[in-house]
């Protein structure tokens, strides 16, 4: 990982269509380009066919590095959490091929992992850091068709 304040150029290898199929569970991740600072992304997990919840996420760049912004949705589109509040996330480090965020709140603190172990594969995994360690969801996608062209470094 990088020792300077992570910067969304490092992330452009996130951008595009990341798929996941495994009995039981699909999952779909989209990621935009970067623009005005920011990078905009949506979740959906779909189990036995049908939707079990969705995400909307920014990546946002700040003076002081990059944040996360997370807020979860229910099937019927209403928020799980308060409708002005979001899941905040630090992000501590980030390179060409990974970055790693962990949670402002305490506890649970959470930290999500995402690494690109190829080119067309990306791991993302959930984890609970306080108080104790546990592996909550490890999501293994392949890219999907809308691959995107991006600038390398």
């Amino acid at each position: 990982m990088e020792a300077r304040k992570p910067r969304l150029a490092a992330l452009q290898w996130l951008i595009g269509e990341w798929l996941e199929e495994t009995e039981g569970r699909r999952c779909d991740e989209l990621w935009t380009r970067e623009a005005n600072g920011n990078m905009a992304g949506v979740f959906r997990w779909m189990a036995e066919g049908r939707a079990k919840m969705y995400e909307f996420m920014v990546l946002e760049e700040k003076e002081n590095g990059l944040r996360l912004h997370l807020k979860h949705f229910g099937t019927d589109l209403v928020g799980w959490e308060e409708k002005d509040v979001t899941e905040v996330f630090d992000v501590i480090g980030a390179d060409s091929r990974q970055f790693i965020c962990i949670s402002r709140n305490e506890s649970p603190r959470l930290s999500i992992t995402y690494h690109l172990t190829s080119d067309d594969e990306l791991a993302v995994l959930v984890e609970k850091r306080a108080p104790i360690q546990e592996k909550l969801v490890d999501f293994r996608f392949r890219r999907g068709r809308t691959r995107t062209s991006h600038p390398a470094g």
